[in-house]
């Protein structure tokens, strides 16, 4: 009897192909019923194509969103109410009890290393998974380099800095030509930062390649500031004085390898120490750029708002007014958009600065999150 192998083949490959499928879609269709109706999460409310399907539903809503895809969750709290399962294992809160608990000190809630992996080292005061090792950190960062001397410090140095982009502005704006407030801010927060932890800047003296390049910081920030500046700048601090003190003194790169600093346990290493500098100046840039951009649009966008701020600035302004824009801004710009819940005050979307100088304004501070709060506080609040 003699065998066709050609024929054979074919069988073989046609009975498994027909076997796969209608295996797997019963398998999947297992795997969605379980998601649906067994799951531990399966009594809370949301959506059941965000459970069955959750990465397909995220691209799909995403598109349609245009990429704000946050704004998705929000219609879901609508839908739903304050608690909506959104994936397979996971909860979105929208309550303010819930975020106080699971904020404040000694919560047992702890970051999740699929999205903090992505976006940070794991040895940094950001990417720190063990609230311990965290703390011990934050401690050295506040106690020793955001210190209420260093504090002090900062002032005198920021301010000259702010008074470098006045007069770049001046010499840019010759002739009325308009110049990038967008480009400007990130040029001021990346010189304030990068002096704060690296101990030099560059930035504003290149505001004119600035205005011509979209992605010069970004190229310059993940190599020219990287390693070899943090280098440098241990190599001139131990070539110089025993008692002598830098005059561009890195507050960040002093406190982290000061020798009492790191008594009694283990020493930065080179590696680690890059680390955070890199997270701190990424951290500290786009943020705070991103936050002033969207307050002098909020108010150049309203002709009273800034008429009333110009002339309080002619005026001297108080130390309440200038608060009052400060809060605000932060409560309504979000330069690292996330599922974060926040319960706003009465008309949320609009930018006024007169809101925190009202009766109830104490109360508005519990549901501040620009800085998130306790233990996982941002190092910006200090």
């Amino acid at each position: 009897m003699k065998i066709d192998i050609k024929s054979w083949l074919l069988c073989g490959l046609i009975t498994v192909s027909l076997y796969w499928c209608w295996l797997l879609p019963l398998v999947y269709a297992v795997i969605v019923l379980r998601r649906l109706y067994f799951h531990p999460l399966s009594t809370c409310p949301g959506t059941k194509l965000s459970i069955a399907f959750p990465t397909l539903y995220k691209l799909y809503r995403s598109f349609r969103r245009r990429g704000q895809f946050l704004f998705e969750i929000e219609e879901l709290h609508r839908r739903y109410g304050p608690v909506v399962r959104f994936g397979i294992n996971d909860l979105h809160v929208n309550d303010l009890q819930v975020y106080l608990g699971i904020t404040k000190i000694g919560s047992r809630f702890r970051k999740d290393p699929r999205f903090y992996d992505r976006i940070s080292f794991r040895n940094t005061s950001l990417g720190f998974l063990d609230p311990y090792k965290h703390g011990a950190r934050h401690t050295v960062l506040v106690n020793a380099a955001f210190s209420p001397r260093n504090i002090h410090d900062l002032a005198d140095r920021i301010e000259r800095k702010v008074a470098k982009l006045m007069n770049r502005l001046e010499e840019e704006t010759v002739g009325g030509q308009p110049v990038s407030i967008h480009k400007c801010m990130k040029a001021l927060s990346m010189d304030i930062i990068s002096e704060i932890t690296m101990g030099q800047n560059v930035f504003l003296e290149q505001l004119h390649t600035i205005f011509k390049e979209t992605s010069w910081i970004q190229k310059i920030l993940f190599t020219e500031l990287a390693k070899p500046p943090i280098r440098e700048y241990l190599e001139r601090r131990n070539d110089s004085p025993a008692n002598g003190e830098l005059s561009d003194r890195a507050i960040v790169i002093d406190a982290l390898t000061s020798t009492p600093i790191s008594k009694g346990g283990a020493s930065i290493d080179f590696e680690t120490l890059s680390e955070e500098v890199g997270t701190l100046l990424t951290a500290g840039g786009d943020t705070v750029s991103s936050t002033m951009i969207f307050g002098i649009y909020q108010i150049c966008r309203n002709e009273e708002m800034y008429k009333t701020l110009r002339q309080e600035l002619m005026d001297n302004l108080p130390m309440d007014a200038s608060i009052t824009y400060e809060r605000e801004t932060l409560r309504t710009s979000n330069p690292l958009p996330g599922r974060l819940p926040r319960v706003v005050p009465p008309e949320p979307s609009k930018f006024d600065p007169s809101r925190w100088l009202l009766p109830n304004s104490k109360k508005l501070e519990q549901y501040m999150t620009s800085f998130y709060r306790e233990t996982r506080q941002c190092l910006g609040q200090e």
